[in-house]
């Protein structure tokens, strides 16, 4: 990377646990060549004091006070932190905390700032209640909030990413702006994608399908990718959970467009592949409005392949 890569601004969402600290130190590590302002968000509500810390006989002002202490401190401890380690010379902060919940809280900030990515930790809950990423992570996207999230496990690896991988099945349509940010990290770490195409069956893809392969080669075209396809929907957390182990896979992309497979596959029940998967963290895109027509404008000349061999398991480009 190189100093001309233009300034970031990142909305790092905290609540002081260790996959928190985690998390803004990975963001700081993999964007220390860059440019980066750094703001802290933390969120707080009495409820949340009450059922973890305090009797319920206290009353919710006393709560909230002690909340608001508890967030100045927390936030303050946190930034002198990132300041003292690891943090680059061209690394700024900044800090908020709000009385609200998360899903409002971060649709607030990010209609109120422009800001590239969001950063948090995701630490899914011990036992059976274990899920793919943490509560607060699926709630954001299933909220679909409109920011790129990079969701950090608290046992990620610090190493420059030069390895994506994104995971899509193909039955929509990509809008160009909707991949930008991928796209954009992608060239920052000079980093190639490995496109995994999600199938239920070995069927050839259906005219949309193939259309929408051939425009994400056209979004590619300046970057080094290779096209993957891995089979049975039931079994995706297991299916990319052995990608990312035997690709070394630094960063996992989705796109969170409504009934993708990213749905099914947060609900899943938990498998040990699925820790391996959390183990790298993930990018969830925000669905964007889009021009539906588009596909019909550009499919003319696209012809469909006629035979399977057409459609080899890898492809390289680069």
């Amino acid at each position: 990377m190189t100093a001309s890569i233009s300034k970031k601004s990142i909305l790092v969402l905290t609540d002081f646990s260790p996959s928190a600290y985690k998390a803004l130190e990975y963001a700081q590590f993999i964007f220390k060549e860059v440019p980066t302002h750094f703001h802290l968000l933390h969120l707080y509500t009495p409820a949340i004091i009450q059922s973890r810390f305090m009797a319920s006989s206290i009353a919710s002002d006393a709560l909230e006070d002690l909340a608001l202490v508890a967030a100045k401190k927390g936030l303050s401890a946190q930034l002198s932190c990132a300041k003292s380690k690891g943090a680059s010379v061209s690394h700024s902060f900044s800090a908020a905390h709000s009385f609200n919940l998360i899903v409002p809280a971060t649709i607030e900030a990010v209609s109120e700032k422009k800001y590239d990515l969001l950063v948090m930790g995701s630490k899914g809950h011990s036992g059976l209640a274990s899920v793919f990423m943490g509560s607060q992570t699926l709630k954001l996207i299933k909220a679909g909030v409109q920011i790129p999230i990079l969701a950090v496990p608290e046992k990620v690896v610090f190493e420059r990413p030069t390895s994506f991988a994104f995971a899509t099945d193909f039955s929509r349509f990509f809008a160009a702006a909707e991949l930008a940010p991928l796209i954009g990290l992608a060239k920052d770490f000079k980093a190639s994608i490995q496109i995994v195409q999600v199938k239920d069956d070995s069927k050839l893809p259906s005219a949309a399908q193939q259309f929408n392969i051939r425009m994400l080669h056209n979004y590619l075209a300046e970057l080094s990718f290779e096209e993957h396809r891995i089979l049975g929907i039931h079994n995706i957390a297991r299916s990319l959970g052995t990608f990312i182990e035997e690709n070394g896979i630094h960063l996992m992309a989705f796109l969170n467009y409504h009934h993708s497979f990213i749905e099914g596959l947060s609900k899943e029940a938990i498998a040990k592949k699925l820790l391996r998967i959390s183990s790298s963290p993930l990018v969830v895109l925000p669905e964007l409005s889009m021009t539906h027509n588009s596909y019909g404008k550009q499919r003319k000349d696209f012809k469909s392949p006629k035979k399977e061999s057409q459609l080899p398991n890898t492809i390289r480009h680069s």
